[in-house]
C-alpha cells in the first residue's frame, strides 16, 4: 500500500526525483529500480497525485520483471493502489489476485483487493479478507479489521459483525469503532447515539436530533442551535450553490450553530434553475451574515469561487460545499490551529461521508475519516498575494488551490487536523474526499516551480495574464500519457555531469530598475509593466520600485501580474541606485 504518512517532501522535489528516476531507468538494476520507484510513488501519492504515481508505475514496471519478490512486492502494491485510484480497476484486480495467489500470507494485498472488490463484489471481497482473520498480523492491523467489519455489514451479517467487533475492538481506534457500530444499527435514532459517541471520542460535543425526525436522510435530521455573531477573527465562508435547494438549508443551519460566530457566508447562486434563489434570499433576510451573490450565467465552480473570494472581507477563508454539514466546533478549531502558528497558511480537517441511509462510507484503506482537501481554511491576504485565485475549472478547483499553496509555500505551510469536523453526502463534488483529475494543472504547477515562477492565478481564473508567456493548462495534451510533470528538469537542480547551461540572453546586462506608483491605474504604469515583463522573459532581471507605496500589493492588479511573471517588487529605493 502507498504510505502517505511518512512523506514530508515538497511537490517540486517529488517531481524532480521522479524525473531523475525516469532518466536513469536503463542504468538501474531491477531491485534498485523497484525500491526507488516505490519511494517516488509514495511521494507523488502524498502530494496528492495518484495519476502521476500510476504513470510512474506504468513506465517502470516492465523494467523490474525478474527482480526478487521481496524487492518488487512493495512496488506492485503501490502500483495496484494507484491503478485503483485512477479507475483502472480490472488491471488492479488482476495484479492483486496474482500477488495473493503467489503469496497467500500477504495481508496488504488481500486488504487492497478486498477494498477494490467491496462495491461490486462484496461477497468475494469478504472471502478474500476473511481468509486471514485468524492471523496475528490481521488482528494487529486496524485498516484490515475495519474493512473486514464493514464487509460483514455489507453482506448483511450484522450479528456476526457485532460479535467480531467485540473480539477485535482492541485493534480499532475508538472513532472508527463507533462508526462501524453505527452502521450496524437500522434505526436513525440509534445511529445518532453512536455517531455522537464518535464525536465524543474526538473530544467534540454531541449533536441533537430534530423532533419529529424529517423524512430525508440523516444529514437533514440534526437540530442546529442558532448562535448570534461573536468575537474573534472574521471567517469568510465561500460556497457555490448550483441547483442546491435540497441541501443548502442544512449546510447554512450548521454554520449558524458554530461556536465561532464571527463569520460571513458568501453564497454564489450559480444560475440555479430550482428553488435555490428563493431559499437563499429568505435565509439572507433572516441572517445578515449570509450574503448571496447572484450569477445569471452559469460559471465553472472555480470562477464562481473567485466571485466570492473577491467579495470576502475575512482574515480567514473557508471553502465549503452545499450539502456538507460542519460540526459546531469546526470554525473554532481550524481558526485556532492557524492562529497558534503564524507561519501556517492553510488548515484542513477530516471528513466522513454518509450515504442516504446514514451509513458511513469507508475509504480505500478501510477507514472512515479521510482528508477533506476540498474544504481548506486559509489566510486570505497572504495566500491571495502569493498564489492568487482559484482556477476556472468545474471540478477540483479547491484541491488545485491547496496544491499551489503547498507547492509554492512548502508543505510546512499546511496543518492537517486529525478530527473529522464535517459530514458529507455520498457523491462527487467539493464535499467528497475523492481526488478529481487535475493532470493539466499539475503539469503547469510543476513547470512553474521548476522554472522558479509563482503559480499565480488571476481573478478571472486564468494562469497569469496575456503576454506573460505562461502555459495554458487547458490546452489539449499531444499525449495524455506523457505526464510532462514527470519529465521536468528544475533550473535549480541541474543533472549531475551535465554541461553547464548557456547564460540566458541579456543575463550579462545590467538589470533595469523601473520606478512607478503601482496604485496608479494609468497608461504609463501599464506600459512600464509591459516593458518589465518583456525584459524578464528575455533574461534581464529587472525590478520595479513602488515609489509611493500607496497600493497594498495583495490587491493591486499590476503587482499581481508582476508576481505571476516572477518579477521582484521593491517598497524602497535599493542601495546604490
Amino acid at each position: 500500500m502507498i504510505d502517505a504518512s511518512k512523506t514530508e517532501i515538497g511537490l517540486s522535489q517529488a517531481y524532480a526525483e521522479a524525473a531523475a528516476l525516469l532518466r536513469d531507468l536503463a542504468a538501474m538494476p531491477g531491485e534498485a529500480l523497484a525500491g526507488a520507484a516505490a519511494q517516488a510513488m509514495d511521494r507523488l501519492w502524498a502530494l496528492p497525485d495518484p495519476a502521476g504515481a500510476c504513470a510512474l508505475f506504468r513506465q517502470t514496471r516492465d523494467r523490474v520483471a525478474g527482480a526478487a519478490p521481496e524487492a518488487v512486492t512493495p512496488f506492485l502494491l503501490r502500483g495496484a493502489a494507484a491503478l485503483f485510484a485512477t479507475g483502472a480497476v480490472a488491471e488492479a484486480r488482476a495484479l492483486l489476485q496474482g500477488l495473493v495467489a503467489s503469496q497467500p500470507e500477504l495481508l496488504a494485498a488481500r486488504r487492497l483487493l478486498a477494498a477494490g472488490l467491496r462495491a461490486e463484489a462484496p461477497a468475494q471481497a469478504l472471502a478474500s479478507l476473511a481468509a486471514a482473520r485468524g492471523t496475528p498480523a490481521f488482528q494487529a492491523d486496524a485498516a484490515s479489521v475495519a474493512l473486514y467489519l464493514d464487509l460483514l455489514l455489507r453482506n448483511r451479517q450484522s450479528g456476526l459483525a457485532h460479535l467480531e467487533a467485540g473480539r477485535l475492538q482492541a485493534a480499532l481506534p475508538a472513532p472508527e469503532l463507533m462508526l462501524l457500530l453505527a452502521n450496524a444499527e437500522p434505526l436513525a435514532a440509534d445511529k445518532l447515539v453512536l455517531l455522537n459517541a464518535f464525536f465524543e471520542s474526538q473530544q467534540l460535543a454531541p449533536l441533537a436530533a430534530r423532533q419529529p425526525a424529517p423524512a430525508g436522510g440523516l444529514l437533514d435530521g440534526f437540530a442546529w442551535p442558532w448562535r448570534a455573531a461573536g468575537d474573534g477573527p472574521l471567517v469568510s465562508v465561500l460556497m457555490v450553490a448550483t441547483d442546491a435547494a435540497a441541501s443548502l438549508a442544512s449546510s447554512l443551519a450548521a454554520l449558524q450553530a458554530q461556536t465561532h460566530g464571527n463569520w460571513e457566508a458568501l453564497v454564489v447562486d450559480n444560475a440555479s434553475t430550482d428553488a435555490t434563489s428563493g431559499l437563499l434570499r429568505g435565509l439572507a433576510q433572516q441572517d445578515k451574515r449570509i450574503r448571496p451573490i447572484v450569477q445569471a450565467r452559469r460559471l465553472p465552480a472555480g470562477a464562481a469561487l473567485n466571485l466570492a473570494l473577491q467579495a470576502a472581507a475575512g482574515e480567514f477563508v473557508l471553502c465549503h460545499a452545499p450539502g456538507v454539514v460542519s460540526h459546531p466546533e469546526r470554525l473554532k478549531r481550524q481558526v485556532a490551529a492557524l492562529a497558534a502558528q503564524p507561519t501556517l497558511l492553510a488548515c484542513i480537517s477530516q471528513l466522513v461521508q454518509l450515504d442516504f441511509a446514514g451509513q458511513a462510507l469507508a475509504g480505500p484503506e478501510g477507514t472512515f475519516r479521510q482528508p477533506h482537501r476540498a474544504a481548506l481554511l486559509f489566510r486570505r491576504a497572504e495566500v491571495v498575494r502569493d498564489i492568487g485565485y482559484f482556477a476556472a475549472i468545474d471540478q477540483g478547483a479547491e484541491q488545485d488551490f491547496l496544491a499551489r499553496i503547498t507547492g509554492f509555500c512548502g508543505t510546512a505551510s499546511l496543518v492537517q487536523l486529525p478530527e473529522a469536523l464535517a459530514l458529507a453526502p455520498e457523491g462527487p463534488g467539493a464535499g467528497s474526499a475523492a481526488l478529481p483529475a487535475l493532470d493539466p494543472w499539475l503539469d503547469w504547477l510543476a513547470a512553474c516551480l521548476a522554472e522558479g515562477r509563482a503559480p499565480f492565478i488571476l481573478p478571472d481564473g486564468t494562469p497569469g495574464a496575456a503576454g506573460d508567456g505562461l502555459p495554458d493548462p487547458q490546452a489539449p495534451k499531444a499525449d495524455a500519457a506523457a505526464f510532462a510533470r514527470l519529465h521536468l528538469t528544475p533550473r535549480t537542480a541541474p543533472r549531475v555531469g551535465a554541461e553547464p547551461a548557456s547564460p540566458a540572453p541579456g543575463a550579462d546586462l545590467r538589470p533595469v530598475l523601473h520606478v512607478a506608483d503601482l496604485g496608479s491605474d494609468s497608461q504609463l504604469a501599464t506600459m512600464l509593466l509591459n516593458h518589465a515583463v518583456i525584459e524578464h522573459r528575455q533574461g534581464l532581471r529587472s525590478q520595479v520600485w513602488n515609489i509611493l507605496g500607496t497600493a497594498p500589493k495583495a490587491l493591486c492588479w499590476q503587482a499581481q501580474r508582476l508576481r505571476g511573471a516572477g518579477i521582484g517588487i521593491l517598497d524602497e529605493r535599493p542601495r546604490g541606485r
